[in-house]
């Protein structure tokens, strides 16, 4: 006798969180800390950094000794609540480049009635190519002439100096 009775109940999709972690960083081996850019996440209440065996403050990690010499760390960036759907992470590796290397050769001693003094023993890695400056004298490739003022003063310094060695 009794008439049929309904409710309704109301199923929400939500969307999946996504997550970046920004694009993957090469940096030099002398860097004291990397600093994670271009990174965002959505559908989530708050996003973390974590990975690597370095220490972390905000989105500043601090690698170690040992990631810098093994050349490279994997860190991951994870959504902390995303209810009900699962967390979402996303990875970027940090790339350690060696620091560039450069030799300007041995010291030469030469007699003062030289016209010109060719650089040897010199060399250089880890930059695409290197440079010679210095002294008031003229430059032609790796050939100094100097000037009859550096002659009378018994010696010039001449410097070697990678010209890019990026990052």
């Amino acid at each position: 006798p009794c008439a049929e009775v309904s409710d309704n109940m109301t199923v929400t999709f939500n969307a999946l969180p996504t997550i970046n972690a920004g694009p993957d960083q090469v940096v030099c081996a002398s860097v004291a800390s990397v600093t994670m850019a271009g990174y965002s996440f959505t559908g989530a209440t708050g996003a973390v950094w974590s990975g690597g065996a370095g220490t972390w403050a905000a989105d500043v990690y601090t690698p170690t000794a040992a990631e810098i010499a093994a050349g490279s760390v994997v860190l991951t960036y994870t959504t902390n609540t995303a209810a009900p759907c699962a967390e979402v992470s996303d990875n970027m590796t940090v790339t350690f480049n060696a620091l560039p290397t450069i030799n300007a050769g041995p010291d030469q001693v030469v007699c003062a009635s030289v016209a010109s003094v060719t650089m040897a023993g010199y060399s250089f890695t880890g930059a695409t190519g290197a440079v010679w400056s210095g002294g008031a004298g003229t430059w032609a490739a790796d050939v100094y002439t100097p000037t009859a003022a550096e002659i009378a003063a018994g010696s010039v310094v001449l410097t070697y100096t990678t010209n890019t060695a990026a990052p």
